[in-house]
């Protein structure tokens, strides 16, 4: 989609993200400290809740997403392994790399158990 811009256009576009991320980052890190005040937790653990939050959202923008669009084998796939990948997981014990064949592509990494 971007790449039929030139760069006179996509620089400033850059900068205005760049400046847009380290704001949200600033107010994110400000807001993580009131609640924490207000709550009474301590600073790394409204630190922790709110990184956990953060570090999921993409994930789950794309399993909400997907499920309104009703592309459930996409939900159900980013929640079984939306952060696995098959060849960093090759030939680790404790791991399988599963896959269907229907019509919904679920893949995704799950434990191994032994039996």
């Amino acid at each position: 989609m971007l790449t039929s811009f030139s760069l006179p256009i996509l620089l400033p576009l850059f900068v205005i993200g760049a400046a847009a991320t380290w704001l949200a980052g600033t107010q994110l890190s400000n807001m993580t400290d009131i609640i924490s005040s207000r709550f009474g937790l301590g600073e790394a653990l409204g630190g922790i809740i709110i990184l956990a939050i953060a570090t999921n959202l993409s994930n789950i923008v794309v399993v909400v997403s997907a499920s309104l669009t009703h592309h459930i084998g996409i939900a159900i796939g980013n929640i079984l392994g939306g952060d696995c990948d098959p060849d960093s997981r090759a030939g680790h014990p404790g791991w399988l790399w599963v896959a269907s064949q229907g019509s919904a592509d679920i893949r995704g990494c799950l434990p191994a158990t032994r039996t």
